[in-house]
């Protein structure tokens, strides 16, 4: 293997925990992290590391799916495999939700990742076809407020490959609620929203990921959804 360095900025897991407090106001956002108990002096910022990816030689053997996919393709999984948090690369997937093998419920989904907490990869499709997604540093989990750090991003597979990665303008990586689920955020709009039946949802370009509009239309049906577990 050989390394990539990319032009864009990852939180270190070993410096930086997780964010997942929204209860700052859009200032003290930008500066604070929370250790659990209060928020970290704002030199604690500096921990924001860049990191390099791991660009995969085309005949690296890609990771195990554990589990049956209708979504992702070899085509796909290479190119996601490319820009996946540095730690991940080794990780088999492992299936925690399908639209196609345990029917349609966000509970379910919800369900499901309470059994994991890894590293997980969301891959949607829409009536238009559009294949697209988000990297999670973390499993989909119920609470009050956005969660994840820098490693998440928002993707698309088709019709071209396209990958956001965290912007650091904001940290409304991903909140999951019983009424839906929320990946990218910022001046009322999501990156992608999902609602409690998995069946309508919405992509604008925001602020979190500098991302473009990853379905088909602004709001779309949603064909099928798989969720991933990577350890």
């Amino acid at each position: 293997m050989k390394t990539l360095e990319r032009d864009y900025v990852l939180l270190s897991l070993s410096d930086v925990p997780r964010f997942h407090d929204n209860h700052f106001s859009a200032s003290e956002m930008t500066t604070a992290v929370d250790f659990g108990s209060a928020a970290a002096p704002t030199d604690n910022v500096d921990a924001y590391s860049k990191l390099s990816c791991v660009e995969l030689e085309s005949d690296c053997p890609l990771p195990v799916l554990n589990g049956d996919t209708s979504l992702v393709t070899d085509e796909y999984l290479q190119n996601l495999c490319q820009v996946l948090p540095r730690r991940t690369i080794s990780y088999d997937w492992h299936l925690i939700y399908s639209t196609f093998c345990h029917g349609i419920s966000l509970k379910t989904l919800y369900r499901n990742s309470l059994c994991v907490r890894c590293p997980t990869v969301v891959v949607v499709r829409d009536a238009g076809d559009h294949i697209f997604g988000a990297v999670l540093s973390d499993s989909l989990r119920v609470g009050e407020h956005f969660y994840g750090t820098g490693e998440c991003s928002v993707f698309s597979l088709h019709p071209q490959f396209k990958h956001y990665a965290w912007s650091g303008k904001n940290h409304y990586c991903v909140k999951c609620s019983l009424d839906s689920f929320t990946v990218g955020g910022g001046e009322g709009v999501c990156g992608i929203w999902i609602d409690a039946d998995i069946y309508h949802g919405s992509s604008r370009s925001c602020s979190t990921f500098d991302n473009d509009q990853l379905s088909s239309q602004r709001d779309f049906i949603c064909t099928g959804l798989e969720v991933w577990g990577l350890y």
